[in-house]
């Protein structure tokens, strides 16, 4: 990645980008030729207060930006013009992924492994104040984090949905599967060493979900399902700790549904059904649907159009997703052994994991798929009238990496920082504008824009992003 943030920030954002080569950078991203003319992008923020993971509409209008690296701030909206303004630090000491709204009270991820349940009781769009007596607890702890976080929130309702990324690279347990962790003394295998973990716990890898937030205390883990708290890493919470499966309180973070890697972007159709992006590893497909080869230390292969492709699913409760899991597949009655359950899930664009080849190179300008290593992220449906019919009811998708190489001679690289669009129906995918930096977060306005967060721009002060608007034109 191109901008340097704590290790910590980092990991939340793989696929690990091992080999890329930036495309020239640009005074702004452009619509891509089959959409000129109908499509335009605006700057809605030129230089933003950090680097964007999630967007969520607060109250009074406000949208709110969670910055991973520099809390959550809140802006005025320009409806008309597409601007923002006005800004307040809503939460200056977050440091996270997700946040949402129920009602005015505030949720967010912390990179930490929390869930943080805030309010601003004298309404001038501070959270947490403790001098005002304003709530700020920790409803989870501990939940463990590694290669990936805790990811993006959506509130339906009175339920909280959230992704939770693999503290491991691959879903195993051992040697090489943590790149930034090593549960044993040793280093994690980015920094050189074995990466010998202690593999993932019950919570990683999945989409967890509070039903009820009207049953969440106004305490420390009120909402924490393991069966022993405080929750302390461990080989026993990782590996033995099944509160999260089998605890069917309204009131706890639970696991709605398994066998994800990094189901880093949440979010909801018209009629309110969840929808996510997942990371794939740096893997070899088997052709059968359900065996990889995982390439050692997560690099990149002698051809790249052999490896998994990023995933879109429509999240059902209960279902498997089809991820590897060595701690709890064969154990929780999510995952059974060989992915080939009743309750099994595909990816609604082609990842080429059930393909039995031969995989052509994937050309990120005109998509059969989301391509591997593309780190599919942000995600949103974008109701716009004025779009174009081919994209009426599409769920648009930011494809961070700014490019990947292969080892073959001469490399294959692919080049992404783009938005797609994807058709739910047929999984068809189509690229509508390209030369961000790295794309992350999107939200709808509900209206003719949507909202568009790329990480980090070259040119801002601190390698900071920016936001940018995609309006529709008639």
């Amino acid at each position: 990645m191109m901008k340097k943030l704590a290790r910590v920030a980092w990991i939340a954002l793989l696929p690990w980008v091992s080999t890329w080569t930036a495309p020239k950078a640009e005074a702004q991203p452009v619509v891509s030729p089959p959409y000129q003319g109908r499509l335009v992008i605006e700057t809605a923020l030129a230089s933003a207060g950090g680097a964007p993971t999630q967007m969520a509409w607060g109250p009074l209008a406000r949208l709110y930006v969670m910055y991973n690296d520099a809390g959550i701030v809140s802006y005025r909206y320009n409806w008309i013009t597409g601007k923002l303004s006005d800004p307040v630090a809503a939460v200056p000491s977050a440091r996270g992924i997700g946040l949402g709204f129920h009602g005015s009270t505030l949720y967010y991820s912390t990179m930490s492994g929390s869930l943080v349940k805030a309010t601003d009781d004298n309404g001038n769009g501070v959270y947490g104040e403790t001098g005002q007596g304003e709530l700020s607890v920790e409803i989870v702890r501990g939940i463990p984090v590694g290669d990936h976080a805790v990811d993006q929130i959506q509130i339906v309702g009175d339920t909280l949905f959230v992704g939770i990324g693999r503290r491991t690279i691959n879903g195993r347990r051992g040697p090489l599967s943590g790149g930034v962790i090593d549960d044993f003394g040793g280093n994690g295998f980015f920094s050189g060493g074995q990466g010998n973990s202690w593999g993932d716990s019950a919570y990683n890898g999945a989409i967890a979900w509070i039903k009820d937030l009207n049953q969440v205390g106004n305490f420390t883990d009120s909402a924490n399902a393991f069966t022993t708290l405080p929750a302390v890493l461990s080989r026993e919470l990782i590996q033995g700790d099944a509160g999260p499966i089998t605890n069917t309180s309204p009131g706890k973070l639970t696991v709605h549904s398994s066998g994800t890697r990094n189901p880093f972007g949440l979010c909801l159709d018209a009629s309110g059904r969840l929808y996510f992006t997942n990371n794939f590893n740096r893997a070899i497909t088997g052709g059968d649907g359900t065996t990889v080869q995982d390439i050692a230390r997560d690099d990149t292969s002698a051809f790249i159009g052999n490896e998994v492709h990023d995933q879109f699913f429509l999240a059902v409760a209960g279902a498997d997703y089809g991820y590897a899991d060595e701690n709890w597949r064969g154990v929780s009655p999510m995952l059974p052994i060989g992915a080939r359950g009743s309750n099994r899930l595909r990816s609604i664009t082609f990842d080429n994991l059930a393909n039995p080849g031969p995989y052509p190179l994937h050309n990120p300008a005109e998509p059969a798929g989301l391509g591997p290593s593309c780190s599919a992220d942000g995600c949103a449906f974008f109701y716009a009238p004025t779009l174009p019919a081919e994209l009426l009811g599409n769920v648009f998708i930011a494809r961070y990496n700014p490019s990947v190489a292969d080892h073959a001679t001469p490399p294959n690289t692919l080049v992404y920082s783009d938005i797609v669009a994807v058709d739910v129906s047929t999984g068809a995918v189509k690229r509508v504008a390209h030369q961000f930096h790295n794309p992350l977060a999107l939200i709808s306005d509900g209206a003719n824009r949507l909202l568009i967060g790329d990480f980090s721009v070259p040119g801002n002060p601190g390698g900071t992003g920016a936001i940018y608007a995609l309006r529709a034109v008639r």
